[in-house]
């Protein structure tokens, strides 16, 4: 039989406070002012809600990706982390940037946690350090590990993290990552049966952040963009969309190459420039 939620709260009381604390300390050592990719681009002036946009890698692509993150030991997650993360680097051209994951906060220690009822969800920052002499594969192995550290303490708080962060008035980031491991269509599918069937299935990320990415992994590789429209137009947020995946491909192409020489642009992009 499953516990009750007064479980996990027990669960929670027996915690080291002070050890979480010095951990999420240690995190944002190096983090300097919050990394806001809304506040770098030109307001869209248009409040409209929140809006949409998806992209895709194809199944070429996609096995390329599993075949990379199995060969150098880390996830598919791990590598979205860090096309994410040095998105924002160039950006906003901070060593130290910082986003949001959302992890599911079930303890592994805690029996029938997966089956107990109430809010366990939670929402954590990764502040990622990006040395551009650093070699890629070194750099998503140290991201892989800083993510592993992290589920020790995922149960505490964002906002006394970011207190402690100094950060609890503006936030330390306005973009999170929703990396889904359990696809709502095939989830569904397992409840079809008869005359009873599913299609058409759509799932819609609503969040208080300026930019929300929520990550799929089947056969393709999707990313949906859900974006406040006062802050980011479409246009932004395609351009986005197809700078991630070329780093991400760029990454897994080229994993002993620098991270300085890691080029986010595109031909067109540089001639734009230019």
């Amino acid at each position: 039989s499953g516990g009750r939620y007064r479980d996990y709260i027990a669960w929670l009381q027996t915690r080291d406070r002070n050890a979480s604390e010095a951990h999420w300390r240690e995190q944002l050592r190096g983090m300097g002012e919050p990394t806001r990719l809304a506040d770098i681009l030109p307001a869209n002036g248009e409040d409209i809600g929140c809006e949409d946009y998806a992209s895709a890698l194809d199944r070429t692509a996609t096995a390329g990706l599993i075949d990379f993150a199995k060969r150098e030991h880390i996830t598919v997650n791990t590598l979205v982390q860090a096309a994410w993360a040095l998105l924002l680097n160039h950006y906003t051209g901070q060593s130290a940037v910082a986003f949001g994951v959302t992890i599911a906060g079930r303890p592994d220690d805690l029996p029938g946690a997966d089956r107990l009822l109430g809010l366990f969800i939670n929402t954590l920052p990764v502040v990622a350090m990006i040395d551009p002499r650093q070699e890629t594969a070194a750099w998503l192995r140290a991201l892989q590990t800083q993510n592993l550290s992290m589920r020790e303490h995922g149960h505490t708080p964002l906002v006394e993290i970011q207190r402690w962060g100094r950060q609890s008035g503006q936030g330390l980031f306005d973009s999170i990552l929703v990396f889904e491991n359990y696809p709502m269509d095939e989830a569904l599918q397992q409840f079809a049966s008869g005359d009873l069937a599913f299609s058409a299935v759509k799932s819609r990320e609503v969040t208080n952040y300026a930019l929300t990415v929520s990550v799929t992994q089947a056969d393709t590789l999707c990313l949906h963009y859900g974006y406040a429209g006062k802050d980011f137009s479409k246009a932004d947020v395609s351009r986005i969309a197809a700078q991630v995946n070329r780093l991400l491909l760029k990454m897994t192409r080229s994993p002993r190459r620098i991270l300085g020489d890691i080029d986010l642009l595109s031909g067109d992009e540089k001639a734009q420039l230019r």
